[in-house]
């Protein structure tokens, strides 16, 4: 599924995106993908429905649950760019 998801997003498939990654949590505890879904989660509010303060949720989300995951680091990537783009906005 993430990659289908993955492959969605990279063909601005917005509302597709949306749908797969859609509860995928709640559907599959601990799935080892989760991390990785609540990145691209994150990613698709910021890109596509310019939803900053979601984005930071589910960032902090993924930095809380799952600090250990390469995906935490990339999050904190996320969150910064998060907080320069607030500070030129």
């Amino acid at each position: 599924m993430l990659l289908l998801a993955r492959a969605a997003f990279a063909a601005h498939r917005f509302e597709t995106t949306a749908r797969l990654l859609r509860g995928f949590d709640q559907r599959h505890p601990d799935h080892p993908d989760t991390p990785e879904v609540y990145l691209l989660g994150a990613r698709l509010l910021i890109e596509f429905r310019r939803d900053e303060a979601q984005a930071e949720r589910v960032l902090a989300a993924l930095q809380s649950r799952f600090a250990q995951h390469p995906a935490a680091a990339e999050a904190e990537k996320l969150r910064q760019l998060i907080v320069r783009l607030r500070a030129i906005g």
